[in-house]
């Protein structure tokens, strides 16, 4: 006698919602992403010496004390800054279906919320992969040993500045996003602290 085929389990309803964010978002961030990339590399061609530019940049995001005049928050507040306009360029294609027909759909307010942030993320991916590149490079091409600090709490950096790019309600929650998305770009256990308590 045959073996009926065994049907594989639906996904969860997270699963779903966030491969669909996915697919919305993905075209719109392909092109944000790339007209982002190529803004920054026009920025650190304009600089008078590209290549020490560079280098401050990358090590102050992993290695302050390492990079010369861009040390401490500032290039942290510019990844976390470029990282919110990519991640509100998703959270626009994400939200435009919130009110219609996914309205009806029977899924949890609070799964929803974290659907739509997992879709907005792909936004956001082209700063995750510099804050990658950066960890990797420090090291690697300068010789200088990322602070683990630092690189910890990046990936909270880019969580804030994605939750704050969310139309979210109540509009505090947005708010207390962008705080910890302000307070993460300081690599000390107090701004990691605040962060991740805001977040």
């Amino acid at each position: 006698m045959p073996v009926p085929p065994v049907s594989a389990a639906p996904p969860s309803p997270l699963a779903a919602l966030a491969r669909f964010h996915a697919g919305a978002v993905g075209s719109a961030a392909l092109r944000a992403g790339t007209i982002g990339v190529a803004g920054v590399i026009f920025a650190f061609g304009m600089a008078p010496d590209p290549a020490w530019t560079l280098r401050a940049a990358l090590l102050g995001l992993v290695a302050p004390g390492g990079g010369g005049a861009w040390d401490g928050a500032q290039t942290r507040l510019l990844l976390g800054a470029l990282a919110l306009g990519l991640a509100r360029i998703g959270a626009r294609r994400v939200g435009a279906g919130a009110t219609g027909w996914m309205a009806s759909l029977p899924v949890a307010a609070r799964t929803a919320r974290r659907a739509a942030w997992a879709g907005a993320t792909l936004a956001a991916l082209p700063m995750a992969l510099v804050a990658a590149e950066a960890v990797a490079l420090a090291a690697a091409l300068y010789g200088v040993a990322p602070t683990p600090l630092a690189v910890a709490t990046l990936p909270l950096l880019l969580a804030a500045a994605v939750a704050a790019a969310l139309p979210v309600r109540p509009a505090w929650a947005a708010a207390a996003a962008g705080r910890a998305q302000v307070a993460a770009a300081w690599p000390t256990p107090a701004g990691a602290l605040l962060g991740a308590a805001l977040l």
